[in-house]
């Protein structure tokens, strides 16, 4: 939590708050939730404690303390320069990478680095464990992100939609030509995109109503008054002796 610091976070509140946090998430896939921290973005308190557990929880990790062939550096430091916006005059923009390539294609460029053919699934798992590609062969074996912030561009995209875009939560998946355009989301990869954003829970592809429901874009459920819904006794008893007579 990043408001720490209002009135309404007591003691009392806060230890609620996590309780009611803890059980919404009981039994959902959650094993990446290790810790919980109470800061304040405006004082800064809570958040050497942060840095300090998210410190301890990364030394844990196997991948820091496992040796990496040089080769493997050298990959990631070739798909880091690669995405880095090449000028090549003042009259020119950036020339920016594609955030997508085929597999082949990143291949070639792990054996360039001196990977082993016989070492290209594990150099593609280890570069997506530490998150510098995206890579879900079950989703694509074809294809392969090189710039995961790419995929948060492809949902902020989503989230910020107009309201005629929107019905209830729902994108029509027509609409998609119109909202993800050539060059960073061409329509070939289309499908390959929702189906990221699906196994991360930010959209759910609704194939047969060719529809892609967003849960972030349905409006907030308007205040219920119970009183419009249940008269008051005085009322109650008002419209039972008019019915009686």
């Amino acid at each position: 939590g990043t408001y720490e610091d209002e009135k309404l976070c007591t003691e009392d509140f806060l230890t609620d708050f996590w309780t009611q946090l803890k059980k919404a998430l009981d039994g959902f896939t959650a094993d990446n939730v290790i810790a919980r921290h109470s800061v304040s973005l405006r004082t800064g308190r809570g958040l050497e404690d942060l840095r300090a557990d998210l410190l301890r929880t990364a030394l844990r990790s196997p991948a820091v303390k496992r040796e990496m062939p040089r080769s493997y550096l050298r990959l990631e430091a070739e798909i880091k320069a690669l995405l880095r916006p090449q000028t090549q005059s003042f009259t020119h923009a950036p020339q920016v990478a594609p955030a997508v390539i085929p597999l082949d294609e990143f291949k070639e460029m792990a054996v360039g680095c001196g990977v082993r053919r016989d070492s290209l699934e594990n150099v593609a798992s280890w570069l997506h464990d530490i998150g510098t590609i995206c890579y879900f062969p079950d989703i694509s074996r074809e294809l392969v992100v090189i710039d995961p912030q790419w995929l948060v561009h492809a949902f902020s995209t989503l989230a910020n939609l107009p309201p005629s875009f929107v019905h209830k939560g729902m994108i029509a998946a027509s609409h998609l030509n119109e909202i993800w355009r050539s060059p960073r989301l061409p329509v070939e990869i289309h499908s390959f995109v929702t189906a990221l954003l699906e196994r991360f829970g930010a959209v759910f592809h609704l194939e047969k109503e060719g529809l892609i429901f967003v849960p972030c874009l349905l409006e907030d459920a308007p205040e219920c008054s119970y009183s419009s819904l249940w008269p008051s006794e005085k009322d109650y008893y008002a419209t039972a002796t008019a019915t009686a007579t």
